[in-house]
């Protein structure tokens, strides 16, 4: 019964987790809606591989989980450059 206890307060550390990633995920996604505005306001190409990579390796950098953080920024490029 101890370790059911266990597993539920830890699901509600991910829940507080997940509700703080979706909103700072949100709040991402406005600014690149802004900057690809800019952009588009001003003819500069939408997509910018040297950003993207020097995001991702940046932000490897700081983690163990390197192919994952890659495979998600990738996601997140390419949804807000459909946008």
């Amino acid at each position: 019964m101890g370790s059911q206890k266990e597993i539920i307060k830890l699901r509600k550390k991910l829940d507080l987790l997940d509700n703080k990633l979706s909103s700072i995920l949100t709040k991402r996604i406005g600014v690149a809606n802004k900057i690809a505005t800019i952009k588009k306001q001003n003819n500069i190409e939408k997509k910018d591989l040297g950003r993207e990579k020097e995001i991702i390796t940046r932000l490897q950098s700081k983690t163990e989980q390197s192919d994952l953080i890659k495979k998600i920024y990738k996601i997140i490029f390419n949804y807000t450059r459909g946008k």
